[in-house]
Formats: C-alpha cells, structure tokens, sequence
C-alpha cells in the first residue's frame, strides 16, 4: 500500500505542508482541491481558485500564494473594506491577493517562480475560457494584468501587450494615478486597500449593477472568490474542530442545493442488465483469483469483534435462578438437583458493515477489482454472521443530462446548485444472505453503469441505511478512486463547490458517531474529505494489500 505523487512535483500532502510552514498556520490543512485553515473556511486566492491543489504542477504555487495571504494580509481589514459591487470585490481581491506576493523576497527565486508560473496558467485558463472574447472579460484581464506589472516591477508580457493595448488606454486617464501608487503603499494594507478600491470604482462604472448572468458567469470563469472567508465559529463551536461541527461546515450543508430530482434514480442492481448477461458475469466474477480465502476472512473478524452474547437460558443447573418448570419435581421429591436454569453467553460479533461504492466514470477500469474484492470480504464476513450491506453511487447521463438542459430552458439563474440526476445503486440490499444478495455485484461488470459521482448525497444516503442496521458497531467503507465529478455542477458552481460538500458531510457523520466511517482510496489519497482512509496501489487483478486495507477500516 502506497500514496501516489505526482511525477515531477509535490504530492498534495506536501503542498499543504510548505503552506503551512510559510504562512505560520498551523492548522491549514488541504480539503479536496482548496486549502482550509483549522476553523474550516475556504482559503482560495482569485487566480488561485482554477488551479487545484492535486496539480503537481501548479502545487507548489497554490501553497506559496496561499502562505503568501495568510502571512501578510488581515481577513478582517480585507473584509471591511471589500466593496459590496462584484466587479469592484473582484479588482480588490486580485489586487489583495498580489500585493502579498508582492512582498515574497527575492532571495526566494523559487517562491517567485512558482507564483509566476500559478498566474500564468490563471491567464491561460482565462484565455480558454473565452474570456477575453468579451469587453468585460477583457477589461478585467487588462486591469489584471496592470495591477500584476505594477506591483510586481515586472514588464507586461509582450503576447499580451496588442491585446490589451486598446483597453489600457481607455482606462490610463482613470485609473493612472491609484495604479501608481500601489507599490509604494504594499506594506500598508488598509492604505493600499483604498487606492485599489479606486480602481475597482471605475471597473464597475463602466459595467453597471445589478449585475448581469453575463458578469456572474465571467466572474466565476476567473476564479474570482474571496481567499479566506474567516468567519468567527458560532458559539459551542471548537476552533480546529471537524468542518462537520462549525459554523462553515453547517453553512456548507444548509447552502447545498439541488436543481430537481426529477431524474434521480435509485436502482436494485440485480435488475440490470439482462438474465443471460447477468449470469456471464457471474461466472467471469466467480472464476477471479482470490488472494484471501473467506475463512482466514471469519477467523480475523470473529476474533476482533466477537463479544458475550446471551445465547439462552440451559436448565439442570445446580446454582442460578429456581427453574419454575422444574417445581413440581422438587415438591414430589424433595430435591434440589438440577432445579436452577442459568444464562448461556457465546462469544459473537455484533457488528455491520455497509460498502459505499464509487462508480463514476474513472473506476470503470477498477470495476472487477472490486466486485472481487466485495465477494470476497462478503463471503468471509458471512461466514462470521456479519451481514453487508453494499451500496454504490454514480450518475443517470453525462454532463447534467436532462436536468441540465432544464436549467438552460428555464434561463441559466445564477447557483443552480447540483445539476443533472443521481443515480443510488442497491447492489446488496440490508438483510440479505450473501448467498442470495452477492447477484447484484455483477452490475460492477457492465461498463455503460459508469458515469459521474455526486459523493457528498450519496454518503449521506448510505449513511442512513448503516445507521438502522441492528448491530453495536456499525460501519461504513467508502471504496473511490477521487473527489466528486458532476461536469454541469462544475461548470456552474465552482469546482470546489461538490468538494465542500463531501467534506462537511463526512465530518458531520464522523462526529454523529452512530457510524463508524473510512475510506479507501485506489490509486488515490482521500483524506481531504475522510478522516480514516487507507491507499493503495492500482492493479489488474485484486490485491492481498486491497483485502487488508478493507478489514483494518473493519475492525480498526
């Protein structure tokens, strides 16, 4: 079992840490593709926001311009003096967010040269975007552009000069003058703050509230978002504490929304596919190599979890408690022998366990991994008389689907929320024998299954069904191979935003406590969203290290 890194660059983990260690805070920690401090709030600079932490490649530069922020900027002076006009709000974050990587020293080149490497990639996503295919797109680069030269003392590069040569000159005689005292006023926040404001004045002149879908769609295409939305925990909340329990984790649940549900599915996965199909998979899966035998499987777990149990009550005992079906016997007789019955206790687990499987799009390739390694877990755990309960989650099209093009008919409004249907697989329904209930795992076989993966309703789903399982110890195993992937939520909500859901829905169950939940992750390292997780290495057929990954969550 081991974490991946990405070639050639920091592994996420390693990201976080450098942030860490740069800003001064020690509880920033990284959550899916964001950056979070201790409290929970989001930490995410404007150009920040459209590199994700995971890139090996633009890592490094997410943890310096985020140490950067933390370091020299106050939340509280930002968010005083942020202007209330988008347009404005998004000058003065950019112009923020640069002015404290303005002050990286020089004699830390590759602090510089990973900042400049963050906001040329910003440009390039921008580009793509179409960005400057619009007068306001193209006034924002411009501003964007001026403000980074200006601070920075760095020439405007020469590709970009002729395009925004035109805009610059209309701006030159309002916003000449604040734009050249930026540089000097970088040490003095609040001072600074006002000059950018100015600036940010004439942007929203010149494109007018109330804001159009026009200017939302554009601000969200640049990633403009505040970088740390401190917010000061609600009373009884713990500083540091799981985002589950404060106040950004219960905002980020009561904010989560849901376009419609009209296409949302929940399907019992012995009804796909047809009968002569179904049972082709069912071979192939019986005749997979299985590298645990389901006995070794029982031992272990009825060893860990077994726990004395009243089995009956056993008469003809010579102490105890007066057998009242033996009365007449003694009365006849006079004797005592055999007329007390006592408790009979046997050592026996009292336990379940509920398997949440990923099947969006990526695990498609992991799909018979899987099945075998739920088999054969559920075969072993059969045999100890744990029942399992196998779950699976992925989506009813691609790209929104039908939902998605409802949204579009009913004009696109800002903050749809999810979009597209969810589709909830019962792939082993509660209470069933693994004998009768494992058919449906053959599901994990056909290919057109896999689609896109909301996980944050889907958890939440399987965690209810766990939490009525009969059983001391009930557990839940999330079995993925990343973060949520919903393309059309994406696209209008932020890449962070399913993200953030997840997360405040993992802390929210771990800190319930009626389940115990963990993680595995293939290929794939998932401790921003879950606090007990286990990697492991990708491989064709299903790996002695996968089954053990699966029993330490079990029984840990």
């Amino acid at each position: 079992m081991t974490a991946t890194t990405g070639a050639g660059g920091s592994s996420p983990d390693t990201t976080a840490a450098a942030a860490r260690a740069m800003s001064r805070v020690p509880r920033l920690v990284r959550r899916g593709e964001v950056l979070v401090t201790g409290t929970g709030s989001p930490v995410s600079a404007a150009h920040v926001a459209t590199a994700p932490v995971t890139d090996p490649r633009l890592g490094p530069g997410v943890a310096d311009a985020v140490a950067a922020r933390l370091r020299h900027s106050s939340a509280q002076v930002h968010e005083e003096l942020l202007p209330a006009d988008p347009l404005a709000a998004v000058v003065v974050e950019l112009a923020e967010q640069l002015r404290c990587e303005s002050l990286t020293p020089a004699t830390l080149p590759g602090t510089v040269r990973n900042l400049n490497g963050l906001f040329d990639a910003w440009l390039d996503t921008a580009h793509a975007a179409g960005a400057a295919d619009t007068e306001l797109g193209l006034h924002v680069l411009t501003v964007a552009v001026l403000l980074r030269s200006r601070l920075l003392a760095i020439p405007i590069p020469a590709a970009l000069e002729d395009e925004i040569e035109g805009t610059r000159f209309a701006l030159a005689g309002e916003i000449g003058a604040p734009l050249r005292s930026l540089r000097r006023l970088r040490h003095d926040q609040r001072a600074f703050a006002k000059r950018a404001r100015l600036i940010g004045a004439v942007l929203a002149a010149r494109f007018p509230a109330p804001p159009t879908k026009q200017t939302g769609d554009l601000v969200r295409q640049l990633g403009f978002v505040p970088l740390v939305q401190q917010q000061p925990p609600p009373a009884g909340d713990e500083p540091g504490g799981a985002a589950g329990e404060t106040g950004w984790g219960r905002q980020v649940l009561a904010d989560y929304r849901v376009f419609t549900t009209a296409y949302d599915r929940v399907t019992d996965a012995t009804t796909i596919g047809r009968a002569y199909q179904r049972a082709r998979w069912q071979a192939e899966l019986d005749r997979r190599p299985r590298p645990v035998a389901p006995q070794r499987i029982a031992r272990v777990v009825t060893g860990r979890l077994s726990a004395p149990t009243v089995d009956d009550w056993r008469g003809g005992a010579e102490e105890g408690l007066l057998d009242a079906g033996r009365l007449g016997g003694f009365i006849a007789s006079g004797s005592t022998e055999g007329i007390f019955r006592t408790r009979h206790t046997v050592a026996r687990p009292d336990a379940a366990v509920t398997l949440l499987l990923d099947c969006s799009g990526s695990m498609r390739t992991h799909g018979r991994v899987v099945a075998t390694l739920v088999d054969t877990i559920g075969r072993g755990l059969d045999l100890a008389g744990i029942p399992l309960t196998v779950l699976g989650f992925s989506t009813v099209d691609w790209h929104g689907g039908a939902a998605a093009r409802d949204w579009k008919l009913a004009g696109a409004p800002e903050h749809p929320g999810r979009l597209g249907g969810v589709h909830h697989l019962v792939l082993v329904p509660p209470g069933a024998s693994w004998a009768r209930g494992r058919s449906g795992l053959t599901a994990l076989l056909r290919p057109e299954l896999f689609a896109e993966g909301v996980d944050g309703e889907a958890l939440q789903w399987a965690a209810g069904v766990a939490a009525q399982q009969d059983a001391r110890r009930r557990t839940l195993v999330v079995i993925s191979d990343g973060g949520p992937m919903s393309t059309a939520t994406r696209d209008a909500e932020g890449s962070a935003y399913l993200d953030a859901h997840l997360t405040a829905v993992a802390d929210r169950i771990e800190q319930a406590g009626e389940v115990r939940l963990g993680a595995i992750g293939i290929g794939a390292d998932l401790s921003p969203f879950y606090r007990r997780t286990r990697v492991v290495d990708e491989d064709d057929d299903l790996p002695t290290g996968l089954v053990h990954a699966m029993l330490d969550l079990v029984l840990s």
